[in-house]
């Protein structure tokens, strides 16, 4: 694991006077939106779990230390993969027709639940998923692949912000917006490579 002081050397030589716990703060609400945003901490077939016979909401256990789940992406429960609602999007079903009243479906409703609906009749079924996580507002860091790969992402996003403060000796509303800038160009790249997300089953319409 990469601790926020792994990233320090990067921006504290261009904050000049900015106290280390503020960069490491910046850097953690960095981190928060730039892997909320890019999906590109993804971890494919996790087990969050089983089902409890008439519980629709579970409690997931597995989340890695200091993180939560920002994105479902796909879920099986008992081997059969279900649909994931997303709130304030349309159901992908044909305009009449409507879901049948035991077609299990799954919402992320929090870092570390999930809602079923209907609550399951069977338990002990397990719950697999591909998802994506963030850091936590208490985490201490990043794991060393996120590190690695999107360190500069993550230090762009804190100088930017730290830079646009008014009024600071590190102040510099100039070079905040290039900062800015590098940090979309690349929280775009993240996304690009993190692949095109699928949360909902392909169905089949029958057309004539």
């Amino acid at each position: 694991m990469k601790t926020w002081d792994d990233f320090l050397p990067n921006v504290a030589g261009i904050l000049p006077g900015c106290p280390a716990y503020v960069i490491r703060d910046k850097l953690r609400e960095a981190a928060i939106d730039f892997l909320n945003r890019s999906r590109v901490w993804r971890v494919e077939h996790v087990t969050l779990g089983n089902t409890i016979s008439g519980t629709r909401v579970h409690w997931v256990t597995t989340n890695p230390e200091d993180a939560g789940l920002t994105h479902l992406h796909r879920v099986w429960i008992g081997g059969e993969e279900v649909e994931i609602m997303v709130p304030g999007e349309s159901d992908d079903a044909a305009p009449g027709e409507t879901a049948e009243a035991d077609k299990m479906m799954v919402e992320l409703a929090g870092r570390a639940s999930l809602i079923l609906s209907p609550a399951p009749r069977v338990g002990g079924q397990a719950i697999v998923a591909t998802v994506s996580y963030a850091p936590t507002e208490i985490a201490l860091g990043v794991t060393d692949a996120v590190y690695r790969a999107h360190h500069e992402a993550i230090e762009r996003r804190a100088t930017a912000e730290l830079m646009a403060e008014p009024g600071k000796p590190w102040s510099n509303p100039a070079l905040a917006g290039a900062h800015m800038a590098r940090f979309d160009q690349l929280l775009r790249e993240a996304a690009n490579l993190a692949g095109p997300v699928r949360r909902r089953p392909l169905t089949v319409r029958k057309w004539g």
